[in-house]
C-alpha cells in the first residue's frame, strides 16, 4: 500500500476512536463518498436476507414479539433500506447504540402508521401542502392533517415496540460485520464503531480507486523521489472495459515515463506573492475572496412580485457565495500543502484512461490546475537561452499568457519589446504595479502565469543571452478536436479556419468568427427574445466554450447548460434564443464534422446490432493501445417510503448493450484516443531527436524549456501529420470520408503541393 493511501487509512482509523465509522471520511475527504455508497450497496442484500431469516423464525414470545408483525408488514427490503440509511446517515457524529436503535424504531414505526392509511389521500396532502419539508417535520404535519380530516388521531406504536424494532434491526446489521458494539465507561451504554472488515474494505477500495481514476486516487501530492519507469494499466471507467496495451514498449508507456521523470520545483517568489494575495481576503487578479456582500431582506410592504425578485437575487448571491467559498477553501488548502514542497525536487506520476489520455495522479496541486497553480511550477533544471529563436519563444509564451495568442508570432514578440519597461516594473515589484493599476497585469487573461513570465523576461533583459531559463514555455493546439475532425473529413476550408494548414501570415480565430456571427444575428434579427444580446454582445470565451462542445459529441442541452451557468441577468427566453443560435451556427460552421460524427455513430450502432454477442466496440490507436469501449444498460432500483421519498437506491448492470450510448460515445472517445497519440508521439520524438528531458503536458498543450521550444513545436506538427496518416485508423473511419476511402487516410489532403501545415497548428 502506498504512503498516501496509508496516511488516509490511518486518519480514518484515528477517527474511529471518537465516532461511529466510515462516513467520517466522506466529510473529511470527498474521495470516500463513492466508497460509502458502494459499502451500502454491497451489504444491502445481506441485511435483507438476515431480516427475512429472523422475522420468519418461530420462537418463544418475549420482548421482541410485538416488533415482528410490524417489520413483516413493512417488508424486508424496505426495512433493510430504512435501517441501513439511518446507520449510514449517522456516521458523521458519535452516537450510542441506544440512540441509533431508537432512531431506526421511530422511522419504521412512522412508515408502518402511514401504510395503514389511504395512500391516495396521503399522496395528495404530501404533494400540495408540504413541498420540500424534511421527513420528520413532514411526518408531524401529516399526522395533524390526517387527524383533522378523520376526526380522530392516527394509530401509534408504543415506545417499547419501537425500541424492540430498533434492537432487532440494528442487531441484524451487527451480524453483517459492518459495525461493532463496544462498551463505554458508563454502565449499559455502548458505542458503535466501524468493524475491521469495513476498514479492510475501504483499504481495498482506496487502491482500486487509485488504479481507476486520477481524480479519486489517493496520491494527491507530488512525489519527492524519482518515479521509476512503470507499466501503465489504462483505467476502467464505469461500465467500460479495461483497454489493453500491445507491448510494454509502446508509445503510451514511453511518453508516460518521460512525464514521470521530468523534474519540477516550486517558484518560491511566486508562491509568496500568491500567498500574500490570498491572505488579503480580497479579489486580486481573479483569486477567490472572502464574500462580504449584503443579502436583500424581505419587508412587509413588498408586493408578491417584489418578493419573488428578492428571492431570485438571494438565491443568486447564495450560489455565488458558495462557489467562491469552495474555491477559496481549495486555494488555502493547496497553499498549505505546497509549502511542504518548497525547495524540493518533485515528480508527477501519470496514468492513462481507457482511451490513452494521460493525467497526473497528484492533480490537486499539480500544473494541471487553475492559472495561479500553474504559475507556481517550474523545471528544476535550467537551460540557457542562446539564440534569437529561443528568446522569441520565451517572448511568445509571455504574450500568450497575456492573451495575445491570436496575433502573429512577430506581433507577439513586438508586444514584449514595446512593453519592456512596464514588464520590468511588474517583475521587480508586482504589488506596486497593482497599486498603480498598471493595465498590463490587470488586463492579462492569465495574470499569475503572465507575472511569472514577466519575471523570466525581465531577467533575460538583464542578463542577456546565456540566461538560464527554467519556466515551461507552453504551446497549445487551437482546438485539436476541430483540427482532427476537419483533417479526417478533408474539409480544406475548416482546416484553414482551425490552423491545420497555412492560409496567410496570421492565425485564424474560429471562435471569434462564431461570436461575431451571433452578435450580427442579434443586431439584425427582429426577434424580441434577442433584445438582451443586442445590448450585451457575447464574448469570444463563451463562443469558444460552445463551439468545442460539437467535436466531442455535445448536444444543445450542453450548450443550454453552459449559457445558464453564466453570471448574468439574461431573461429565460433570451437564454433560450442564444442557446439555439449557438447550436445552429456552430453546427453550420462545423457541418462536415457533424456529418462525420453521424456516420461514425451509425457505423457503431450497426456493428453492435449485427453483433449483439460482442458487447464491445474496439479499435487500435497509433499509440499502441487497444481501446475497448463497452456501455451496458443499467437499471436503477429505488426503494421509497410512504412519503414518496427515496430512502435507498442502487444500480444493477443488465445483460443488454446500451447501443445508443455506445454510438454517441464513440466520436469523442475516438478523438481523445487520437489527440493522446499525437501528444505521445510528439514527446517521444522530441526526446529521441533532441534529447529533451523535461516536459509539461495537459492533453493538447505541451510545455518545455525555451531552448527546445522550436524543436518540440516542429515534432508536434509532424506527429499530427503522422498520426492522421496512420493505417490503423483507416478501417474505422472509412465511412466518414466525403470522397470515399483511400489507401492511406488523408494522404491526398497532406500531400498536395499547395497544402502546407500552418505554423500556428500549435501556438
Amino acid at each position: 500500500m502506498d504512503k498516501g493511501s496509508k496516511l488516509k487509512l490511518d486518519k480514518l482509523k484515528a477517527l474511529q476512536g471518537r465516532a461511529i465509522a466510515s462516513n467520517h471520511a466522506s466529510l473529511c475527504l470527498p474521495v470516500y463518498r463513492s466508497i460509502v455508497s458502494r459499502t451500502t450497496e454491497t451489504i444491502f442484500p445481506i441485511i435483507e436476507e438476515f431480516i427475512d431469516k429472523y422475522t420468519n423464525k418461530i420462537g418463544r414470545p418475549g420482548y421482541n414479539a410485538a416488533a415482528y408483525p410490524i417489520i413483516k408488514d413493512i417488508g424486508s427490503r424496505k426495512a433493510a433500506a430504512i435501517s441501513l440509511t439511518v446507520v449510514v446517515n449517522h456516521f458523521h457524529a458519535p452516537h450510542s447504540y441506544q440512540s441509533i436503535a431508537t432512531k431506526i424504531g421511530a422511522e419504521i414505526a412512522n412508515e408502518w402508521v402511514l401504510q395503514q392509511e389511504d395512500p391516495k389521500l396521503i399522496a395528495n396532502i404530501n404533494k400540495f401542502r408540504f413541498g420540500n419539508i424534511g421527513t420528520q417535520r413532514r411526518m408531524d404535519y401529516l399526522r395533524k392533517t390526517l387527524g383533522d380530516i378523520k376526526g380522530q388521531a392516527l394509530q401509534t406504536v408504543d415506545t417499547v415496540t419501537r425500541a424492540a424494532i430498533g434492537n432487532i434491526l440494528l442487531g441484524i446489521i451487527l451480524r453483517t460485520d459492518l459495525i461493532k458494539k463496544e462498551r463505554t465507561n458508563k454502565r449499559d451504554v455502548y458505542n458503535i464503531r466501524a468493524s475491521s472488515s469495513v476498514l479492510e474494505y475501504l483499504e481495498k477500495a482506496i487502491n482500486t480507486q487509485a488504479a481507476r481514476s486520477p481524480i479519486l486516487g489517493p496520491i494527491l501530492r507530488p512525489i519527492i523521489i524519482d518515479v521509476n519507469s512503470h507499466f501503465i494499466k489504462p483505467q476502467k471507467g464505469r461500465y467500460i472495459c479495461e483497454s489493453t496495451i500491445e507491448s510494454n514498449d509502446c508509445n503510451i508507456i514511453r511518453a508516460a515515463n518521460l512525464l514521470n521523470s521530468s523534474k519540477w520545483t516550486i517558484d518560491e517568489e511566486q508562491y509568496n506573492f500568491i500567498k500574500e494575495c490570498a491572505l488579503s481576503r480580497t479579489s486580486i487578479l481573479g483569486l477567490p475572496y472572502v464574500f462580504s456582500g449584503e443579502f436583500p431582506r424581505y419587508t412587509k410592504e413588498m408586493s408578491q412580485q417584489q418578493k419573488t425578485d428578492v428571492k431570485k437575487l438571494r438565491a443568486k448571491l447564495y450560489s455565488k457565495k458558495n462557489k467562491n467559498t469552495a474555491q477559496r477553501v481549495r486555494l488555502l488548502s493547496s497553499l498549505s500543502m505546497l509549502s511542504d514542497y518548497i525547495g524540493e525536487t518533485c515528480y508527477f506520476e501519470s496514468q492513462a484512461d481507457f482511451r490513452g489520455r494521460l493525467y497526473l495522479k497528484s492533480n490537486l496541486i499539480s500544473y494541471q490546475g487553475p492559472d495561479w497553480l500553474r504559475s507556481l511550477w517550474k523545471f528544476k533544471e535550467s537551460r540557457p537561452i542562446e539564440t534569437e529563436e529561443q528568446r522569441n519563444w520565451l517572448f511568445i509564451h509571455a504574450a500568450n499568457c497575456y492573451g495575445h495568442n491570436r496575433i502573429s508570432f512577430e506581433d507577439r514578440i513586438a508586444f514584449i519589446f514595446n512593453n519592456r519597461k512596464e514588464i520590468q516594473k511588474i517583475a521587480n515589484d508586482p504589488w506596486h504595479s497593482l497599486s498603480l493599476s498598471l493595465p498590463l497585469i490587470g488586463n492579462a487573461e492569465d495574470p499569475f502565469r503572465f507575472l511569472a513570465a514577466c519575471r523570466e523576461v525581465s531577467r533575460f533583459f538583464t542578463e542577456g543571452y546565456g540566461y538560464q531559463s527554467s519556466i515551461p514555455v507552453q504551446m497549445d493546439a487551437t482546438s485539436q478536436g476541430i483540427q482532427i475532425w476537419s483533417t479526417l473529413a478533408e474539409d480544406i476550408d475548416l482546416m484553414k479556419a482551425s490552423n491545420v494548414i497555412a492560409d496567410g501570415t496570421l492565425p485564424k480565430d474560429i471562435y471569434q468568427n462564431l461570436a461575431d456571427t451571433i452578435n450580427d444575428s442579434a443586431r439584425t434579427s427582429d426577434n424580441p427574445d434577442c433584445a438582451y444580446f443586442r445590448r450585451n454582445p457575447i464574448d469570444r470565451k463563451l463562443a469558444k466554450s460552445a463551439l468545442i462542445i460539437i467535436p466531442y459529441g455535445g448536444t444543445i442541452y450542453a450548450i443550454r447548460e453552459l449559457v445558464d451557468s453564466k453570471d448574468w441577468d439574461a431573461p429565460f427566453r433570451a437564454r433560450g434564443w442564444l442557446s439555439k443560435e449557438l447550436w445552429e451556427q456552430a453546427r453550420d460552421i462545423l457541418h462536415s464534422i457533424v456529418k462525420c460524427q453521424e456516420r461514425a455513430s451509425q457505423a457503431v450502432r450497426t456493428h453492435l446490432k449485427d453483433n449483439p454477442a460482442t458487447r464491445v466496440y474496439e479499435w487500435d490507436t497509433p499509440n499502441g493501445l487497444h481501446v475497448r469501449q463497452r456501455y451496458m444498460k443499467d437499471k436503477r432500483i429505488r426503494i421509497k417510503n410512504a412519503l414518496d421519498q427515496t430512502i435507498h437506491s442502487y444500480r444493477i448492470e443488465t445483460d443488454s448493450v446500451d447501443i445508443r450510448r455506445s454510438a454517441l460515445a464513440f466520436p469523442p472517445n475516438f478523438i481523445h484516443s487520437l489527440d493522446s497519440s499525437i501528444l505521445c508521439l510528439g514527446l517521444i520524438n522530441s526526446n529521441s531527436n533532441y534529447s529533451v528531458k523535461d516536459f509539461m503536458a495537459i492533453h493538447d498543450c505541451v510545455g518545455v524549456h525555451a531552448s527546445y521550444a522550436q524543436d518540440v513545436h516542429t515534432e508536434l506538427s509532424m506527429a499530427f501529420k503522422e498520426v492522421l496518416n496512420s493505417q490503423n485508423i483507416f478501417q474505422f473511419l472509412s465511412f466518414s470520408s466525403c470522397n470515399g476511402p483511400k489507401g492511406r487516410y488523408n494522404e491526398g489532403a497532406f500531400e498536395r503541393e499547395s497544402v502546407k501545415l500552418s505554423r500556428y497548428l500549435f501556438s
